[in-house]
């Protein structure tokens, strides 16, 4: 995966939800992570209300699946995308 050919905005959200993952001492960067920094840009979130989605309610689901990936005892700084982000972002 060659993450410089990524958008700059993409790329920002990788960087964020990486920041993400850490705070919350996950063991990897996962789609939900991904997903979770997507829902707080509000170009995205004008987008799903237009598609029709439950903003709220998605929200707290993503929020709830945050709380239930895996954790480290202690952050290194190094968090890294977990093999399903991978696989969706080559996709």
């Amino acid at each position: 995966m060659r993450f410089e050919k990524f958008t700059q905005r993409l790329q920002q959200s990788l960087s964020d939800a990486q920041s993400l993952a850490m705070r919350h001492q996950h063991a990897a960067i996962s789609t939900i992570a991904i997903l979770a920094v997507l829902l707080d840009d509000p170009a995205n979130q004008s987008l799903l209300q237009q598609a029709g989605a439950q903003l709220e309610q998605l929200k707290n689901s993503v929020t709830e699946a945050l709380k239930n990936q895996p954790t480290i005892g202690q952050v290194t700084g190094d968090v890294n995308l977990n093999p399903e982000a991978v696989r969706a972002l080559n996709l």
